[in-house]
């Protein structure tokens, strides 16, 4: 049985020179930097993320750290409210977006 060599299609000088770029781009970068750099349009599926207001929160994860003082915060305006304190931050910077014009659609 004979196995048949695969043929490399010849790159024109512009695919070389963007090729050249995107690796030259990610030399120094670690695999975690190149991970969360590889494409900001669609998720790891294929799916492409959306604008929408009520879109899935699948886009970017973010972390931040509080205090003990703004901890007891949320909680206390997570009860209130009946979300959790994700959902109070959320909720905050969307009233603090509406009342300042921004994001309206």
């Amino acid at each position: 049985m004979a196995f048949k060599r695969e043929v490399k299609k010849e790159l024109s000088p512009e695919e070389k020179r963007v090729h050249e770029k995107k690796f030259l781009e990610g030399a120094d970068k670690t695999d975690n930097e190149l991970e969360n750099t590889k494409n900001d349009e669609f998720d790891k599926s294929g799916n492409k993320f959306s604008d929408a207001p009520n879109a899935p929160h699948n886009y970017k994860l973010m972390t931040a750290r509080f205090n003990k003082h703004e901890i007891s915060i949320l909680d206390e305006l997570s009860e209130i409210y009946g979300v959790d304190r994700m959902n109070v931050i959320r909720i905050a910077f969307r009233a603090l977006a509406k009342k300042n014009d921004i994001g309206q659609q």
